[in-house]
C-alpha cells in the first residue's frame, strides 16, 4: 500500500477510491507482483507532485542542465501518459493500476485535488508503470522509456513543477487521455500527434528477444526525440497481460 497517506489531506474516503484504483496489487492480481507497491515516503503532495515550488529556483536549476541534452520534454510526458494509460489493467494489463489514467481516476482524484488531480493521477501511474519495467527488465548501459539517463530524468523532474503551474494548457490533453478507450497502442499514439508513418513502419520491424520481456532497438544510441517515440511505440510489440520493454543501448 501507499506509505503514509495523509488522510488529513484527501478524506478517508477519497483515499479508499485511490486504493481501489491502484487494484492494491497483491489481492487482484498477484502474478504481476511478488510484493505490495511501495513508494518512498515523504509529503503525499510533494510525492504526487501537487506541491508548487519556487518558479526563480526551479528555472535557475533547469538551466544548469538544458544544455546538456535537448530533448522535448513535453512530448516526453504525453508518450509516458499514452503508454501508462495503455498498460492499465482495463486495458492491454500490464501493470496493476485500473483505470487511474480515465474517468474513474479523474473522478476520485479530483475531489481531493481540485486543480492539480491530473497530475496527481499521472504521478501514481508512472509510479507503477516504471517500477512493473524495471522489475521485469532492467538492462545495464540501456535506457528505456521509463528509465532514462540521469540528466533528462533530472529535467523531467524539473519541468513538472512548470506544468503544475501551467494546467489549464494541460486541460485538454488529460480530458483527451480519459475519454479515448484504450486500444491499439499505435493508434493512440498517432491521435496525440507523436508517432509518424515512418516510425509505425519502424516498429512493424521492432521484434521481442528470445526471452520475451524485451525489443531491442538496434545498435547504440543517443537519447532523442526519435529514439524515445521508438522506446514508447515499442510497447506495441508486447501482448495483452505480457509486456515486452523496449530498450536502447547507450552509446560509450
Amino acid at each position: 500500500m501507499l506509505a503514509k497517506l495523509d488522510h488529513t489531506r484527501c478524506g478517508a474516503g477519497h483515499m479508499d477510491g485511490i486504493f481501489n484504483l491502484l487494484a492494491c496489487c497483491t489481492v487482484s492480481q498477484p502474478a504481476l507482483w511478488s510484493e505490495p507497491f511501495q513508494v518512498q515516503q515523504k509529503p503525499i503532495a510533494d510525492w504526487w507532485g501537487c506541491r508548487r515550488g519556487d518558479k526563480r529556483q526551479r528555472s535557475e536549476a533547469r538551466d544548469m542542465t538544458a544544455s546538456s541534452t535537448h530533448i522535448d520534454l513535453a512530448r516526453l510526458f504525453k508518450l509516458r501518459l499514452v503508454v501508462a494509460r495503455h498498460g492499465e489493467m482495463d486495458a492491454a494489463r500490464w501493470w496493476n493500476t485500473n483505470g487511474i489514467l480515465g474517468r474513474r481516476g479523474d473522478m476520485v482524484l479530483k475531489r481531493g485535488f481540485p486543480s492539480t488531480h491530473s497530475f496527481a493521477q499521472a504521478r501514481i501511474a508512472f509510479a507503477v508503470a516504471r517500477s512493473r519495467c524495471h522489475e521485469l527488465f532492467d538492462p545495464p548501459g540501456s535506457m528505456t522509456l521509463w528509465n532514462l539517463p540521469a540528466d533528462i530524468e533530472d529535467q523531467f523532474d524539473e519541468r513538472w513543477q512548470d506544468w503544475l503551474d501551467e494546467g489549464d494548457q494541460w486541460e485538454p490533453v488529460f480530458a483527451k487521455l480519459s475519454e479515448t478507450e484504450p486500444g491499439d497502442l499505435l493508434r493512440m499514439l498517432e491521435a496525440f500527434d507523436l508517432i509518424d508513418q515512418s516510425q509505425v513502419e519502424a516498429v512493424g520491424k521492432l521484434r521481442r528477444a528470445a526471452e520475451g520481456r524485451s525489443v531491442p532497438l538496434a545498435g547504440t544510441h543517443c537519447p532523442d526525440d526519435a529514439v524515445i517515440t521508438l522506446l514508447a511505440a515499442g510497447f506495441a510489440r508486447g501482448e495483452p497481460g505480457s509486456p515486452a520493454i523496449p530498450y536502447a543501448r547507450l552509446d560509450d
